[in-house]
């Protein structure tokens, strides 16, 4: 998009000038040092410019995709998982994920499940050596947990994320 841009922070007027530069806005300088005439004056000279609009809009689009924000997410999501068995303290945090609507409509068995039972089933599997049952963290907040059930040389592998993330792309590294 066609731009007149103003900085409002130091670390802001470098890359302002550098895009004004190559011609992908219009940089007019610090908040501090633009008037509002100069702001008046700059738009309407824009507005007439249909020339100028068209050769911004197609630098900008030849150094901006648009896909910043998701290369953003994927760096951030990008830090380590850092895995661990479950303990019985967990029952709690994993009744709410597994027995969320959400998650449960994914599961084998869409049942809600009772809480009693639960830290029933927990505790064997904790204890059994056949399945294993890991929660995933990420900046030290568990954000997943991921169960193997084991039989000779093969495993069915269950996967439930905390809902408050789902659709975030926190299943794919699991």
């Amino acid at each position: 998009m066609p731009a007149l841009t103003i900085s409002q922070a130091k670390n802001q007027e470098e890359v302002g000038e550098a895009l004004a530069e190559a011609g992908a806005h219009w940089y007019l300088g610090s908040v501090d040092a633009v008037t509002d005439e100069e702001l008046q004056q700059a738009l309407l000279v824009l507005q007439r410019n249909v020339f100028a609009r068209k050769a911004m809009s197609t630098v900008a689009a030849s150094i901006c995709d648009g896909q910043g924000v998701k290369r953003v997410i994927r760096q951030m999501q990008a830090r380590p998982l850092a895995v661990r068995p479950a303990r019985v303290e967990d029952a709690a945090l994993l009744f709410g994920w597994r027995n969320d609507e959400r998650t449960r409509r994914q599961s084998f068995d869409p049942r809600p499940l009772d809480p009693v039972g639960h830290v029933d089933w927990l505790t064997k599997v904790i204890r059994d050596e056949d399945r294993s049952l890991l929660l995933v963290s990420r900046a030290g907040r568990e954000v997943a947990c991921v169960r193997f059930d084991c039989a000779a040389e093969r495993a069915t592998v269950s996967i439930y994320v905390d809902p408050d993330l789902h659709g975030r792309g926190v299943g794919a590294p699991l």
